[in-house]
């Protein structure tokens, strides 16, 4: 079937196919996914799908950094509708991770297309720009950050709901746009959501300032209660995610701002910029480009980079205007530190001081080109019916002013393409037969940057050329399109299939191994090993795959005291620098223990400096010391034990025997909500050494209870549920009839 037999009102199969052939390492679940995907979202969604099986909401993690709420955390997906679906009926293993990541990448595809299509981008253009999305550096760079990628699948949707809001003035729409917020909040990372608000507020400015220039001020009220009603629903979906996130702020490391060179870290540099052209090259030497490996892709293929230069001599609309200014400024962003326009934004906006890694705002310069280049796509395909070609019987003739312009962009590019070639071989022998035999399609070690560039370079330069001797050969200008169309999806796999080694999955890894591996995790949830916590390391359990380096201890469900994660609580951070020999002396105690003396925060210098340490003492506030001074008194005998009988995330059960009064301490961050009860009683808990939880237990024979959970939490969770059931009843209402919900007038 050729293209021009399409149905191109919904090509959403194609896109399938491509998805499918730019990730079937993936898709078809051979190797898994690398870095991040498994040694972070793999555990924590793990974590999350065990909890929501076992009927409960995900509290907890006891399990690194000695716990933190995972409610809180805006990475975990805690409250993600996607990850309760997989985590609730199946449950998350290396298959489940990623056909939920293939997933996403097929939705972002889908989301562009409708974002192009909503823009009245042809559906041919819009193809073609989705297909250009998908497989571009963004996705194929920073694999390994699931929320970079829920981000980069929802927010097409979002704006594309967003757009046709405004001009269909549909409540359902409007609906649909607050759902898509929704899910970005939710699962996607949060920089994004606070990126595309500001620039969703300024085209609601935008279109403010439209009405009252073009005198329709009497449709502003009603554009208006369309935006509120945009944010009341994502507002209310969100409530238990916002809620979770934003109590924890006073607790975490990052809640109230980070530096400026914080912030500066992993920028997409401008040397980086080579990967609009080469995107091989850039994965070969970090030091040059002077960023993280992942963040230095841009890559959106080069026939799209063509008619996104091509974009920029042709008459543009106010929106083409909007986005190509917006492009341009995030790319500037993304270059952090080399220019000064992401210190401008952390100095002069709100929340732009909370996040790190300019190069995130690449993703909405790649977004912003691709819209143009199907802009362009379109221009030029209704070339024959408007401009000056329009009375030529060929619309491929000499004078065809649209491909005289992309066989000079094609040339010049051609040049600059050529001139990396010869600066590549200028700088010795490449030893080329030898690479292309051993080392394409994997991780090459040692490989340089010169043979990187020479790889690609002569790629790149082969396809320009059939590109120019296409628009010779080809006169008919669908049928050329069509062609560059195919070429643009090969260039583009080629380009996803050289860096996917290095970025996307782990070659030396078989997926089904690391699905035999899972099997041996526990399925639910033991007791904390008879050792001390400083002997329970968080790399410490079962043995080193490679693949799972960090974070291991979530999946043998034992807590460690370390782990990997940005989301750290303050006071566990300043006990482990502020007075690492007291954080290091605790923690030769097990996880829940008898302490021996208490003293006041204020004498831990002293006893420091004077190697007074005791590994069962316990240092409290001046209220909570003056609490409990006169119960403990010395080292536990002999007679006197603590013994756990239940540890799961939320919910901590012990036997305790003393002969007097004691203070017992359970090392886990004591933040708010945790609660204790001692032989059914609710028992006063204090903070001890700045961040474990200790309290008083009578004596004799006592059974207690630590359990964790949050009322402002649970109660958001039933409004953020009940509004879900509420709108999906809605949309399903309105989906069923085919007819939008009122207008607002």
């Amino acid at each position: 079937m050729s293209f021009s037999k399409l149905n191109w009102k919904n090509p959403y199969l194609l896109l399938l196919v491509i998805t499918v052939v730019g990730y079937f390492q993936i898709v078809f679940l051979q190797h898994p996914l690398k870095w991040d995907m498994a040694t972070c979202s793999y555990p924590w969604r793990n974590l999350i799908g065990d909890g929501l099986q076992k009927h409960g909401l995900p509290w907890w993690n006891p399990y690194q950094n000695l716990g933190y709420p995972l409610h809180a955390d805006p990475q975990s997906g805690a409250w993600y509708p996607i990850v309760w679906l997989i985590g609730y009926f199946y449950g998350y293993d290396i298959y489940s991770l990623s056909v939920e990541f293939s997933a996403h990448i097929f939705l972002a595809g889908i989301g562009m297309y409708q974002l192009c299509t909503v823009l009245k981008i042809s559906r041919r253009a819009a193809f073609f720009s989705a297909a250009s999305y998908l497989l571009c550096g963004f996705f194929i760079g920073n694999a390994q950050h699931f929320g970079f990628i829920i981000s980069a699948t929802w927010i097409p949707f979002v704006l594309a709901f967003y757009f046709k809001t405004e001009q269909t003035r549909s409540v359902y729409d409007a609906l649909r746009t607050g759902f898509f917020l929704f899910l970005l909040l939710t699962g996607g990372y949060l920089a994004f959501a606070i990126i595309l608000g500001y620039f969703l507020l300024a085209l609601t400015a935008g279109y403010v300032i439209s009405y009252f220039r073009s005198r329709t001020t009497d449709l502003l009220p009603g554009f208006i209660r369309l935006n509120c009603i945009i944010l009341i629903t994502a507002l209310l979906l969100s409530s238990v995610f916002l809620v979770s996130v934003f109590s924890s702020l006073p607790y975490f490391t990052r809640g109230n701002g980070i530096t400026l060179q914080q912030t500066l870290i992993c920028p997409f540099s401008p040397q980086c910029s080579l990967s609009f052209l080469l995107p091989f090259a850039v994965i070969s030497d970090p030091g040059f480009f002077a960023t993280d490996l992942s963040m230095s892709n841009a890559f959106f293929g080069i026939i799209p980079l063509i008619f996104f230069l091509y974009s920029l001599s042709t008459a543009k609309t106010r929106l083409m205007k909007v986005f190509l200014i917006f492009g341009i400024f995030t790319l500037l962003a993304a270059f952090g530190g080399y220019v000064p326009v992401r210190a401008f934004l952390y100095y002069t906006v709100p929340l732009m001081n909370l996040f790190r890694i300019p190069s995130l705002f690449r993703l909405f310069a790649i977004l912003s080109f691709v819209l143009l280049s199907g802009f362009a796509a379109d221009h030029f395909l209704l070339e024959e019916s408007a401009g000056p070609d329009s009375q030529a019987p060929d619309s491929t003739a000499p004078g065809s002013t649209g491909i005289r312009k992309l066989r000079r962009i094609a040339l010049l590019l051609c040049a600059i393409v050529l001139a990396a070639l010869v600066f590549a071989f200028s700088h010795g022998p490449l030893h080329l037969p030898e690479f292309f035999k051993t080392r394409l399609f994997c991780i090459a070690p040692g490989s340089t940057i010169y043979q990187h560039i020479a790889l690609q370079s002569m790629v790149q330069l082969a396809l320009l050329v059939l590109l120019l001797l296409l628009t010779i050969a080809i006169r008919e200008r669908k049928i050329l399109f069509h062609a560059m169309l195919l070429l643009s999806i090969a260039d583009l796999v080629f380009a996803a299939r050289l860096n996917a080694p290095y970025t996307l999955y782990h070659k030396e890894f078989d997926s089904a191994q690391v699905k035999k591996q899972s099997e041996t995790f526990p399925v639910d949830y033991p007791l904390p090993l008879a050792k001390n916590t400083i002997a329970i390391a968080d790399t410490g359990m079962g043995e080193n795959s490679g693949l799972f380096f960090k974070n291991i201890n979530t999946f043998y469900r034992q807590p460690a005291f370390d782990g990997y994660n940005p989301f750290f609580l303050k006071n566990l951070e300043n006990l482990e620098d502020s007075f690492p020999d007291l954080f290091f002396s605790v923690l030769k105690n097990r996880t829940l223990f008898i302490s021996g003396n208490c003293y006041p925060l204020d004498s831990i210098p002293g006893r420091v400096h004077r190697h007074q340490l005791v590994s069962t003492d316990v240092y409290l506030d001046s209220a909570d010391f003056g609490k409990a001074r006169t119960a403990a008194s010395g080292q536990a005998s002999s007679a006197e034990e603590v013994s756990i009988t239940r540890f799961s995330p939320s919910c901590i059960r012990a036997k305790v025997s003393t002969t007097a009064p004691r203070l017992v301490t359970l090392l886990q961050n004591n933040y708010p909500g945790w609660t204790l009860l001692v032989n059914g009683k609710k028992t006063e808990i204090f903070t001890a050494d700045f961040c474990f939880i200790s309290a008083l237990i009578p004596q004799g024979e006592s059974e207690i209870e630590f359990s964790y959970s949050s009322k402002p939490v649970f109660a958001a969770f039933l409004v953020s549920a009940t509004s879900l059931l509420v709108l999906v009843l809605v949309l399903l209402f309105g989906f069923i009839n085919s007819r939008p919900s009122r207008v607002l007038d």
